[in-house]
């Protein structure tokens, strides 16, 4: 279980795995200066503070990842900083948390949990301020209901208006979540060129990982009802190796 405290003597944080973290510049700076996952019940002390997944949220969103990422949103950290990029696709990769392609199927990793509208809200893609109406919170729990809380269904994607301000790809370069952008694409996120445009950006020369990649987006828009790729879509995919 992923916590933090911090000593009231020396005003040491500690981060305790398992879980994600992000270690902050300072409690007033809210830059991440290092980001990513420790699988073990390892311990990294700073005097920079931390945030973390918090476990009651991962119930919520069935997922350490979205529920990380809702945290730090919450906690008004700068996700879309475009000066500096960090790779926390690479700590999933380590730490196994990502989709797996085996005899039984494909197998659900964290970015498969992450919900589209989600990730759009807090990007500032899409304007919906409810999202916590459609969450397991304190705030909805009803013991009328056979769940023990009174939740409804998120909307259709295209159903939300369009935000003011939008981070989303500055986002996901940022942290180097590239592993999200084939379910962001079959959930209709993004447009074909921007997920052509992320994966330059990721996979220049990389055809282990665009073979990877190809792999997922082929699994997963069959999954969400989506068409499947053209033969088109799957050279421009491919070509980016050439890069």
């Amino acid at each position: 279980m992923a916590t933090v405290t911090v000593d009231p003597n020396t005003g040491i944080y500690t981060f305790t795995g398992p879980g994600f973290y992000a270690k902050l510049a300072s409690n007033t700076n809210r830059i991440i200066e290092d980001i990513g996952y420790i699988s073990t019940t390892a311990r990294i002390r700073s005097k920079q503070p931390f945030v973390t997944n918090e476990v009651a949220l991962e119930t919520t969103f069935g997922g350490k990842l979205p529920a990380f990422l809702f945290t730090l949103h919450q906690a008004g950290v700068e996700l879309a900083n475009p000066d500096i990029q960090h790779d926390l696709d690479g700590a999933i990769q380590e730490a196994g948390l990502d989709f797996v392609l085996d005899q039984t199927g494909y197998n659900d990793g964290e970015y498969d949990f992450v919900e589209a509208l989600d990730f759009c809200v807090l990007t500032g893609r899409k304007d919906y301020p409810y999202l916590r109406k459609h969450m397991k919170l304190p705030e909805n729990e009803d013991e009328n209901e056979p769940s023990g809380f009174k939740i409804t269904d998120r909307p259709e994607l295209q159903e939300v208006p369009n935000g003011a301000e939008d981070l989303f790809l500055n986002t996901i370069k940022h942290l180097g979540l590239s592993g999200i952008i084939a379910r962001m694409y079959a959930r209709e996120a993004m447009t074909w060129e921007e997920y052509i445009e992320c994966a330059t950006h990721f996979w220049s020369g990389n055809i282990a990982r665009l073979m990877t990649e190809l792999g997922r987006l082929q699994f997963i828009l069959p999954k969400l009802l989506r068409p499947p790729l053209t033969q088109e879509k799957k050279g421009q995919v491919l070509s980016i190796a050439a890069l």
